[in-house]
């Protein structure tokens, strides 16, 4: 959703590309699990969700498209639910 809808609008007013990336990724961490608390030390900047979000601005950057946003998104939390099922066993 932040991609889709937040990231265009915001890359095209001043903050162009970099800052909307920035603004964009900050909101993806802080709804995500630990969300804000995440903010509190420099452990953030190795968060996965740091990390997930740029990746997500940047295929939005490269495709303009919402879909491989989404596609990755959802393979990403696939992935997640099979680390978990794997370690419950």
């Amino acid at each position: 959703m932040l991609h889709g809808l937040l990231l265009p609008s915001l890359t095209r007013s001043r903050l162009r590309f970099a800052g909307a990336a920035i603004i964009s990724t900050l909101l993806f961490v802080a709804l995500h699990p630990g969300g804000l608390s995440k903010f509190a030390g420099f452990a953030v900047l190795l968060d996965w969700h740091l990390i997930m979000g740029l990746g997500l601005c940047v295929t939005w950057w490269l495709s303009r498209s919402i879909w491989p946003c989404i596609l990755g998104h959802a393979a990403a939390n696939l992935m997640l639910v099979g680390m978990a099922l794997r370690m419950l066993k």
